[in-house]
């Protein structure tokens, strides 16, 4: 006998068979939904995968003071690489410093706050942080010349500054610190570069030449680190 075999569901569309249409239609949408499980399944396995085969390797990058050769430090090497503590803090406080000297507020108590002259009393070691209280943050890491220079010289031009609306800060992750010479336990000088912010001229970048000396007696809370002289040209408009 001729004619077209009949194959259920999908041909059996006849009045003896109402179902058959609906069952095709039911078994195409299960197997694409069995498939595209198969696939999910899939995926997240290489995921995990992935996932467990990735490994961190951190390495050091060191510059060489004289060069200025940079060569990398991996995680396998049994290079011991270390800091002082004495280095890092002469770090903090030419950093800091410099950061408090290109600071104008707009609120002008803060400014007289920062710009202030404090005895050696009140030099509580709080002044030394980039933020916070800061009253006195000048003095009280401060030479008396340098002091003296700042107040003269420059708090006059950010009084003018700071009447005109203008407000200043460093944005502190463009700083960057790096010794000239050899760093010694009773100072050293820092080379500093970053970019300081104006609401009024935009952004510009300025470098400073930071002397740190020691006096513990009057600065205890700085391991006896200060600023003997500090000069900062800037470098862009």
């Amino acid at each position: 006998m001729g004619g077209t075999p009949l194959e259920y569901p999908g041909n059996f569309d006849t009045p003896a068979f109402p179902a058959g249409k609906r069952i095709a239609v039911s078994r195409v949408v299960g197997i694409g939904i069995l498939s595209v499980f198969f696939l999910v399944s899939c995926m997240c396995g290489l995921v995990l995968w992935g996932a467990r085969s990735m490994r961190l390797e951190p390495f050091l990058i060191s510059v060489d003071d004289i060069t200025g050769v940079w060569s990398v430090v991996g995680r396998n090497t049994t290079t011991d690489k270390s800091y002082p503590v004495t280095q890092t803090m002469q770090e903090s406080v030419a950093v800091n410093f410099t950061q408090n000297w290109f600071s104008i507020s707009d609120d002008a108590s803060v400014n007289g706050k920062v710009w202030r002259q404090c005895p050696v009393a009140e030099c509580t070691g709080a002044e030394s942080l980039a933020y916070g209280g800061r009253d006195c943050a000048i003095s009280c890491m401060a030479g008396d010349k340098l002091f003296k220079v700042f107040t003269t010289d420059v708090v006059p031009v950010y009084k003018s500054r700071a009447m005109a609306g203008e407000t200043w800060g460093v944005m502190a992750d463009s700083i960057q610190a790096s010794h000239i010479g050899e760093t010694e336990a009773g100072g050293g000088i820092w080379r500093i570069r970053a970019s300081v912010w104006s609401n009024i001229n935009s952004v510009f970048e300025i470098v400073a030449f930071v002397r740190v000396a020691r006096a513990v007696d009057r600065y205890p809370m700085t391991m006896g680190y200060y600023v003997e002289d500090f000069n900062s040209y800037r470098i862009s408009l």
